[in-house]
């Protein structure tokens, strides 16, 4: 899960690999963490789970109606290269 992670704090803090990062992508991470994570959850400490469940609610806004995508809690910011 940390290359997943890594790359959605990198993405949010705009910071190392974050121009290769798209908000599809960013999504598309989520589902694969949320995949990973509750298929072993069981084996993850609670203190783990909190944490990524806290991590996860600053950084998307879930349970936004059937069928939708989770949104990104970010606004849009001009980068400078």
């Amino acid at each position: 899960m940390a290359p997943g992670l890594n790359d959605l704090l990198c993405f949010f803090l705009l910071v190392g690999d974050f121009r290769n990062i798209t908000p599809p992508i960013a999504i598309a991470h989520k589902r694969e963490l949320d995949q990973q994570f509750y298929v072993n959850e069981a084996l993850m400490s609670p203190e783990f789970a909190s944490r990524y469940h806290a991590f996860i609610g600053a950084c998307f806004q879930t349970y936004t109606g059937v069928g939708h995508d989770a949104r990104l809690r970010a606004s849009e910011q001009e980068v400078v290269p």
